[in-house]
């Protein structure tokens, strides 16, 4: 199901109900279908996240958007202890060769490790039937969603404010180097990218090799906090100190990668980059 707006939708607002919907209604039928592994977990995550990035992109012409994005936050917070794990472990076990980690000291750091990441809340059946609750409660209430505008009006507003808060948190990052404004500047980045998505068949010649860079920026500056996490959770622990450097290292060089990538990607005000796409989008509707 395509993550994208579509010229048969009748306008913009009737789009984001679709989206929406699609997204809500995918995430109950895989829980609904039975077992949901850590590849579904992946899914139900993402499906919170586009939702979530759609709404933002609404903001400003959207009343409910508080009430709906704390909803989704919360559905996507009951869940994402469980994927943490897995990929947290998956990334040790990784690092561990690569620093030839002694196989007896490897074993109780990761056992240590699984038990400071095995969630203190409901058990995962538990987990998901509460997460399916709480986004089948939101998918009850598109119907009911209201918008101050209806075309481009009610997308470019929301468009621009992301691009500038993109930039900000890229400028406090460079400025500070704190962990709490790299993690700020990463939401903001894949927000962006989700926007790009959303946005591309305006003009795909001109929006998908932005939109890929974004994605590339996605996944330095992902893998960058997942090294970040670990290292933050392993340091001080006995014999952990080689994994912990090469943690560090690889989320310093995935960082530096990513930050030319930011400043070219993220050149101009959003004012300037909505009103270009809100021209390619009118072109496109006709």
């Amino acid at each position: 199901m395509a993550y994208r707006f579509k010229r048969g939708d009748r306008d913009a607002a009737r789009g984001v109900r679709r989206i929406a919907r699609k997204r809500l209604d995918a995430s109950l039928a895989l829980i609904d279908a039975g077992e949901v592994d850590a590849a579904g977990l992946h899914e139900l995550r993402k499906n919170v996240k586009k939702t979530r990035a759609l709404l933002r992109l609404i903001r400003p012409r959207f009343g409910g958007y508080k009430r709906e994005n704390r909803a989704l936050r919360r559905a996507g917070q009951g869940i994402s202890a469980l994927r943490d794990r897995d990929v947290m472990l998956a990334l040790f076990d990784r690092l561990a060769a690569e620093v030839a980690l002694p196989r007896p000291q490897a074993a109780a750091l990761r056992d240590a490790l699984a038990r400071d990441l095995t969630p203190d809340g409901p058990a995962p059946d538990e987990a998901l039937l509460r997460h399916r609750a709480e986004i089948a409660a939101i998918r009850a209430r598109i119907a009911d969603w209201r918008f101050d505008a209806r075309g481009f009006g009610l997308l470019a507003p929301g468009l621009a404010q992301g691009v500038d808060e993109a930039r900000a948190a890229l400028d406090s990052w460079r400025d500070t180097g704190g962990d709490d404004a790299f993690h700020t500047a990463r939401k903001r980045l894949k927000t962006h990218w989700y926007h790009a998505t959303l946005l591309e068949p305006a003009w795909p010649r001109m929006i998908a090799p932005h939109r890929a860079v974004a994605d590339d920026l996605g996944e330095f500056l992902g893998d960058a906090r997942d090294r970040m996490l670990l290292a933050d959770r392993l340091d001080g622990q006995p014999g952990a100190a080689p994994l912990v450097t090469l943690a560090r290292q690889e989320a310093r060089a995935l960082a530096d990668r990513a930050d030319p990538l930011a400043r070219r990607l993220l050149g101009e005000p959003g004012a300037a980059l909505a009103a270009r796409w809100g021209a390619w989008w009118k072109l496109w509707r006709g």
